[in-house]
């Protein structure tokens, strides 16, 4: 007996040890600073740094939900202090950069948009897993969570029976606004996000009305068991309740990621939602559509082993791949603009050719 309690208080030491270990590496190695619980990221770089460019007004909230792999991305690619190493950086120059730091923007579509975003924000890093059971896990989680965050900001400013109508009236006016952006896996966690808002709401209040859902490539890649066991929808399509949509996809030409197919179907039905859509496709990669051109499956000169690069279609180019990536980024911004979403376009220059930051 007593060699067991000396043996439990070993293994008490170590585990203590370890989750010391764990929430100091998470704590140095995060994007930015994490919320309280680690689920994702709220504060921003330029409210780190007290140099926000924007008033950041309290009627609208943005669930941003990056893809596959995005946290171990960030969280090894190391700044360096040159480019002898040949590792990656997390980051690309810019004149301009988030929120103008004039410095340098992220490599990544989504979390630009995210520190750009005038109003509550949540960041979260998409699935970990490729595996298909893991992931749809993992997606599970991350709306779950998301929906919760959504949910306190709708009853802090809603309450009583008409509520879900008057939330779509000021959405519509211009006066409240539930946006969702995602790319990949995280487009469709993205999706399946907005569709929880509909059929499950906030409580009392339901449906939920999102003001606009931005997807980048969306991909499902992911088991669904809402598909098994009876969710009352289909999750390929977007949600009712969603009033502006706008999807940017990697075009077939380029034959990226081909086996990933497409997430949405039934876009052109004529008397579905949502009132302002657009989806279009670009020369760009599946990386490329995420803001990290030529990070992906695709390069210039594969070699004769890279089947994936070796899959990728004879039109496509790095230079072809960062036109678009630019391209697509402005295209959703604007759409975004259009619908009183609190987001600027800032311009070609703000992409900096995507050329590698090391500072």
């Amino acid at each position: 007996l007593l060699i067991t309690k000396k043996r439990l208080q070993n293994m008490s030491s170590v585990l203590l040890l370890f989750c010391v270990f764990v929430i100091l590496r998470h704590g140095t190695l995060s994007l930015t600073d994490r919320d309280p619980d680690f689920t994702h990221f709220t504060t921003k770089q330029c409210q780190l740094h007290n140099n926000c460019t924007y008033n950041e007004p309290g009627t609208s909230i943005l669930v941003a939900i990056d893809g596959t792999g995005s946290k171990g991305f960030f969280e090894s690619a190391r700044l360096v202090s040159d480019g002898e190493s040949g590792r990656a950086t997390r980051k690309y120059r810019s004149h301009v950069g988030i929120n103008h730091n004039q410095k340098w923007i992220w490599k990544s579509h989504v979390a630009n948009f995210w520190e750009d975003y005038q109003g509550e924000s949540h960041y979260f890093y998409g699935p970990t897993a490729s595996e298909m059971i893991i992931a749809g896990n993992e997606v599970a989680d991350i709306f779950n969570q998301a929906k919760h965050r959504i949910c306190d900001f709708v009853h802090k400013h809603f309450q009583g029976a008409n509520a879900s109508e008057e939330l779509r009236e000021t959405t519509i006016h211009g006066e409240f606004g539930i946006d969702i952006i995602g790319f990949s896996r995280g487009g469709f966690a993205a999706m399946e996000l907005a569709r929880k808002l509909e059929f499950e709401g906030c409580g009392d209040i339901r449906p939920v009305f999102v003001r606009w859902l931005g997807l980048y490539d969306p991909v499902q890649r992911d088991i669904d068991w809402g598909d098994w066991f009876g969710d009352n929808y289909d999750n390929e399509y977007i949600g009712n309740n969603v009033l502006a949509v706008s999807i940017a996809e990697r075009s077939e030409e380029i034959h990226s990621r081909h086996y990933f197919g497409y997430a949405v179907k039934g876009f052109d039905d004529p008397f579905g939602y949502p009132i302002y859509r657009d989806v279009k496709r670009f020369d760009a990669s599946h990386a490329g559509v995420g803001g990290a051109p030529g990070c992906g499956d695709c390069c210039d000169d594969p070699a004769i082993w890279d089947f994936d690069a070796l899959l990728c279609g004879s039109t496509y180019s790095v230079k072809l791949d960062k036109v678009n990536a630019v391209k697509i980024d402005r295209w959703m911004r604007k759409h975004a603009e259009e619908v009183n979403v609190p987001i600027k376009d800032e311009g070609e220059a703000y992409y900096g050719n995507f050329v590698e930051y090391f500072g």
